[in-house]
């Protein structure tokens, strides 16, 4: 899987590199980094799961090529672990999932110029992302609250997709610095999954009470703040 990830970022990185040499438009070679909030669906017939805020990070290296004066496109290649879990109550989670996978953006830009250096970004795109889960764990255990008793078991299912695809419209502001030679760019991205990638199958059941079963599921969305540094490595051939 990690072959197929640097294997589609070279063709990328041949596509934009082959456009700037035979060109005079830029090509930005840059580091990105970001917090991210994952998104996750529960579904509950016993309404006793609660979902929880899940933060984590991502980061990776990312090529643009300019098309034309405002118009770019960008790719890269990031790693990023995906968390899954649910409560019982705020204090009690019943089991920390992880999904390790790599994400590969394409992402067409438009650079509104808000003044000579500072530009507001629109930036749709589309992520190819890869699951790289190859561990599924299970296990019991039970919650005490006063004198009332959970008992419940998890199970990660393995029925879940090995490739999936993002929609992830993008806002940034970005700034130049060094003569507006480095831009350093800062986007809010919506990732939008429809594919699942990660599931939770829990079974519980309240002070001896009949079980009831439950699923938390993951799509691979999640919301993400970036920061994006840049040096334009076409410098190098076009002198």
């Amino acid at each position: 899987m990690i072959n197929i990830a640097r294997l589609s970022i070279l063709i990328l990185l041949s596509i934009v590199l082959g456009h700037s040499v035979f060109g005079q438009h830029k090509t930005f070679l840059g580091i990105e980094g970001a917090i991210a909030k994952d998104l996750i669906k529960v579904e509950d017939k016993g309404n006793s799961l609660e979902t929880v805020a899940l933060h984590n990070h991502l980061w990776g290296i990312t090529v643009r090529q300019e098309l034309k004066s405002r118009l770019f496109l960008e790719t890269g290649v990031f790693f990023k672990t995906y968390w899954l879990t649910a409560a019982f109550d705020p204090d009690f989670y019943v089991y920390h999932a992880s999904c390790k996978a790599v994400l590969i953006p394409l992402r067409l830009g438009y650079s509104i110029k808000l003044s000579k250096k500072l530009s507001l970004l629109l930036m749709p795109g589309v992520t190819l992302g890869i699951n790289r889960d190859d561990y599924w764990d299970s296990g019991t255990s039970w919650l005490t609250e006063g004198n009332s008793r959970t008992d419940f078991t998890y199970t990660e299912n393995e029925d879940v997709s090995k490739y999936f695809m993002l929609l992830n419209p993008t806002i940034g502001i970005e700034q130049k610095f060094f003569k507006s030679t480095v831009p350093v760019s800062i986007y809010l991205t919506r990732n939008f999954g429809f594919t699942r990638i990660h599931q939770l199958d829990i079974t519980y059941s309240v002070d001896g009470s009949a079980p009831v079963e439950a699923k938390v599921m993951g799509y691979g969305e999640f919301w993400s703040l970036s920061l994006s540094v840049k040096y334009p490595i076409s410098n190098i051939w076009q002198k």
